[in-house]
C-alpha cells in the first residue's frame, strides 16, 4: 500500500487490543471452557499426557533445530515441537497455548467473529491474544486462582510458585481477573 496503511484497519494490532479492552480483557466463554478443561487435563496427568491421548506427540528440541521458533505444530507427523531451552513455566505455557488453540477453537472463533474486525490481520492478532488468554486460564483456572489470590494476599511470587507459572504470566492473569471482578 502506497499510503503506508493509513486507511481503516491500518493498525490491526491496535484494533485487536481495543476490542480486548472493550471486553475488559475478560472472555467468559474461554474461562468456563478452561475451568472444565483444566480438570480434564489434571485427571489425564498433565497437558503432555492429555495431548498424547488425543494423538499429538510432544517433543522438546534444541532451539537451533526449531530455527528460531519456540513452538511449532507439525501437522503431518501430529507432533508439537517445543524449544528445550525454555524454563518449566514457559514450557507449560507453550503446551497450554497449543491446547487452547485446539480444544478452545470454537470459543476463540466465536469471540473473533463477534469482534467484527476490519481485517484478517486484526483477526489473527486477536486469535493469538485469545490463545494466550486461554493458556493463562488453563494454567490458572479462574475459581482456583481467585481463591489463591485472596489467600496469598495478591503476592505474585507466591501465586507463581503455586501455579507453576512465571511472574509475568501470573501478573497478567491477576490483572485480567482484577478487571473482571471490579465490575
Amino acid at each position: 500500500r502506497l499510503d503506508g496503511g493509513a486507511a481503516a484497519g491500518a493498525d490491526p494490532m491496535g484494533e485487536a487490543r481495543r476490542f480486548a479492552a472493550s471486553q475488559r480483557n475478560y472472555f467468559d466463554a474461554l474461562d468456563v471452557k478452561a475451568e472444565a478443561l483444566a480438570a480434564e487435563i489434571a485427571d489425564a496427568g498433565g497437558a503432555e499426557a492429555w495431548l498424547k491421548s488425543r494423538g499429538t506427540r510432544v517433543r522438546f528440541l534444541p532451539g537451533e533445530v526449531l530455527a528460531g521458533t519456540i513452538r511449532r505444530y507439525d501437522r503431518h507427523n501430529e507432533q508439537l515441537l517445543i524449544d528445550d531451552g525454555l524454563d518449566r513455566a514457559s514450557r507449560s505455557y507453550q503446551l497450554a497455548v497449543h491446547v487452547a488453540y485446539t480444544a478452545m477453537r470454537a470459543e476463540i472463533s466465536a469471540v473473533v467473529r463477534s469482534a467484527a474486525l476490519s481485517s484478517e490481520s486484526a483477526s489473527v492478532h486477536l486469535r493469538r491474544a485469545l490463545g494466550g488468554y486461554g493458556a493463562g486460564a488453563l494454567l490458572m483456572p479462574y475459581a482456583r486462582f481467585a481463591a489463591a489470590v485472596e489467600a496469598r494476599r495478591y503476592d505474585v511470587e507466591e501465586l507463581s510458585r503455586q501455579f507453576g507459572t512465571s511472574f509475568e504470566q501470573t501478573a497478567h492473569r491477576l490483572t485480567r481477573s482484577e478487571e473482571h471482578t471490579s465490575e
